[in-house]
C-alpha cells in the first residue's frame, strides 16, 4: 500500500467451503483485522458454524447451488464503504460458461463491486468502472480481500 493512503474497510471475501470449516475458521482467524465478511455460497452451514469467532465483524452470506435448505437469499446488494456491492454464488448467471449475464445485471444495479463463486477459479478485473471478483474456493485455500482505501478500491486474491 502506498504511503500516505488509509485503509478506510477491509472486507474479507469467502466463496465454496464445502464442509472445510477447519480452513473456513482459519482464514478468519488469519485475518482477524478485517471489519466485514461475505461468504457466497455452497458453505452455508459452515459459515454459520464459525460466525461467533468472527461476531465482531459484520457477516453477509447468499446460498449457492450446493446450500440446500438454507434461509440466505439467492443475491445481495448492500453498500460498505460507499461502496455498492452486488454479491452472488453465481450459477444462477451461468459463469461457468460466460461473466456477460452477471456484469450486466451487476451494470443496471449500478454496482461497484461485483463478487461471485460457484467456478471455484480466482478472478479479479476492472472493467466499465466495476471491479469484478471470484476469490476462488476456501476448499482449496483460496480466498479474496477488497481493501476500501482513501484512493479507491483494491482487490486482492488471497491462498493460504
Amino acid at each position: 500500500m502506498p504511503s500516505g493512503v488509509e485503509i478506510l474497510l477491509r472486507i474479507l471475501v469467502l466463496s465454496d467451503s464445502h464442509t472445510r470449516v477447519g480452513r473456513l475458521r482459519e482464514i478468519c482467524e488469519l485475518h482477524s483485522e478485517a471489519s466485514a465478511v461475505i461468504f457466497l455460497g455452497d458453505g452455508a452451514y459452515d459459515i454459520e458454524s464459525v460466525r461467533e469467532n468472527i461476531s465482531d465483524k459484520a457477516l453477509y452470506a447468499v446460498r449457492g447451488n450446493c446450500d440446500l435448505f438454507c434461509e440466505n437469499e439467492d443475491e445481495r446488494f448492500i453498500e460498505l464503504g460507499g461502496k455498492r456491492i452486488l454479491f452472488c454464488h453465481g450459477h444462477a448467471y451461468d459463469v461457468k460458461f460466460t461473466y456477460e449475464k452477471l456484469k450486466s445485471h451487476a451494470a443496471c444495479m449500478g454496482a461497484d463491486i461485483v463478487l461471485f463463486g460457484h467456478t471455484h477459479i480466482p478472478f479479479k478485473d476492472y472493467e466499465d468502472g466495476m471491479y469484478i471478483m471470484n476469490p476462488g474456493s476456501v476448499y482449496d485455500g483460496r480466498y479474496g480481500m477488497i481493501d476500501i482505501t482513501s484512493a479507491g478500491v483494491n482487490l486482492c486474491l488471497c491462498e493460504l
